[in-house]
């Protein structure tokens, strides 16, 4: 997997405690992730309690690192004293929520917890990220456009103690997945006679917008019926709640809307693509709703006798 480099600006700072009793402070701030160093601003000069900074940090990061929600961006603010410095106060950003949460280049206020342990104040940050290559080249070098974006790659697992919805016989359940806001919508496999319990491991792939957080992953179950489909039930799950919640790989278990049992196990994982090489995958992805095989079996199935036709639909009265 592509490693990703991440640029970040500390912009400016806002109402900062003031840590200086005579006089005005000159603030700077220094900025560390685990395994990559610290860098330091230069000393706002006089800049009181609203320094301004506008400088930049670049880090090396891991997807998969980043993602699991372990990675925090450290701020420490402090002012520039003749003898020594004093301490303003701490900012922690953890990394997963700035990347789903906010757009590249958004600028973003985090607050300032002070030594004290209060909030006081707050400072502004951007960020810009960008896909690095296997031989150390940004793919893409534009500064005035997001350099990544976001794909997610659900995984539906499987069900459990679904509402049977047929009075005679085993279930036949499937499941549609689609993002409110999206146009995809995916379908998986019919697990044949998986009753209550389906197992599928179905996969899909959405490509989201910087306002992922603000949608819902819509997955409704059905029982595969001979003459038709009946609804088993459904589920709403806040991307919020799933990406900033759980970490990837994570499998979470969502119960079924409107009963009392009745649960469906999801996991997800999130990549960052170039631009460049998301126009090439999207090309790939004209089959949003792939159906079951046909086999002698369907075929035959279709040909059943009215008789049996009408048994199902007795059944479902």
């Amino acid at each position: 997997m592509a490693s990703m480099k991440l640029k970040l600006t500390i912009h400016s700072a806002k109402d900062l405690n003031n840590v200086k009793y005579m006089g005005t402070m000159s603030p700077y701030a220094i900025i560390s992730m685990a395994n990559n160093g610290k860098f330091r601003t230069s000393t706002a000069m006089n800049g009181g309690l609203n320094p301004i900074w506008n400088e930049s940090v670049e880090f090396n990061i891991n997807q998969d690192e980043c993602m699991k929600g372990n990675q925090v961006i450290i701020f420490d603010i402090y002012h520039g004293g003749i003898v020594f410095d004093r301490t303003i106060g701490q900012v922690q950003v953890p990394l997963k929520h700035l990347l789903l949460k906010h757009a590249c280049g958004e600028k973003v206020n985090y607050p300032v917890t002070s030594a004290s342990g209060g909030e006081e104040g707050s400072i502004i940050i951007s960020y810009i990220l960008s896909i690095v290559s296997e031989g150390s080249k940004v793919v893409d070098d534009d500064p005035h456009k997001p350099m990544a974006s976001k794909k997610l790659k659900l995984v539906i697992h499987s069900a459990n103690d679904l509402n049977n919805v047929k009075l005679m016989g085993t279930m036949n359940p499937y499941a549609m997945v689609s993002i409110t806001g999206g146009t995809s919508r995916f379908r998986t496999s019919t697990v044949t006679n998986g009753g209550s319990n389906p197992v599928w491991n179905s996969f899909m792939e959405f490509s989201i917008d910087e306002d992922a957080c603000t949608q819902v992953v819509m997955v409704e179950m059905f029982h595969n019926g001979t003459a038709f489909d009946r609804p088993i039930g459904q589920v709403q799950v806040s991307l919020e709640d799933l990406l900033l919640g759980h970490a990837s790989g994570e499998k979470v278990g969502y119960p079924v809307m409107g009963e009392e049992v009745g649960t469906i196990d999801i996991s997800y994982t999130i990549s960052f693509v170039s631009e460049s090489s998301k126009a090439v995958e999207d090309s790939n992805d004209s089959v949003n709703e792939p159906k079951d095989g046909v086999s002698i079996w369907t075929v035959l199935d279709s040909t059943l006798s009215v008789v049996t036709i009408a048994m199902e639909i007795m059944e479902y009265l």
